[in-house]
């Protein structure tokens, strides 16, 4: 059935006003709902992330967040060529994109009315939770990722994390012009 017909049922079956999407290998910082939670509200947004990144192995979550502090690469934080999001760009304090990661917080009744697009049932990991997301923001939602909290993965293949960061640098940092004007920044 897939990940995206999990979260549109537990949606259908949460009692509460918030809803924080999670993966099982994920691992949030202590006060990841709490922040997300503040600056939903603050920023009068309609999802909000905080950064989210691999642990090297062997690599504890605190001595993750303290590397990665606000990115660690130079890049756009998105790219309209490709409609990516780079989760590993520098930027401080809080940056609006058109859809964050797999980590978010939102309003139960938001994500209803946008509706889970459960056609990803055997989905790959990458599309599941933009499709909705995306959604929200052409629909003149606000969608927020800060700096202030942070959710790491460490890599189930730790053989790949190597050649992965390698491809993704010469994919989606090859001398790219990126269109700025229709990002908030």
């Amino acid at each position: 059935m897939g990940a995206p017909y999990s979260r549109r049922r537990g949606l259908l079956s949460a009692k509460a006003e918030f809803v924080l999407f999670g993966d099982d290998d994920d691992f949030l910082e202590e006060n990841y709902t709490e922040v997300c939670l503040e600056k939903l509200k603050s920023l009068k947004a309609d999802i909000v992330s905080g950064r989210h990144f691999f642990r090297k192995p062997g690599e504890s979550v605190a001595s993750a967040i303290a590397r990665f502090q606000t990115g660690e690469n130079d890049g756009p934080v998105f790219d309209f060529r490709f409609f990516h999001i780079n989760i590993d760009a520098r930027f401080q304090g809080d940056v609006e994109l058109p859809f964050t990661h797999a980590i978010f917080l939102a309003r139960k009744d938001l994500l209803l009315s946008n509706d889970i697009d459960t056609f990803y049932n055997r989905g790959n990991g990458y599309r599941e939770e933009s499709d909705v997301q995306a959604k929200i923001y052409s629909r003149g939602g606000k969608i927020i990722m800060t700096n202030d909290t942070h959710s790491t993965i460490i890599a189930q293949y730790p053989f790949l994390v190597g050649p992965w960061l390698i491809l993704k640098e010469k994919i989606f940092r090859a001398n790219l012009k990126v269109d700025k004007s229709e990002v908030k920044i």
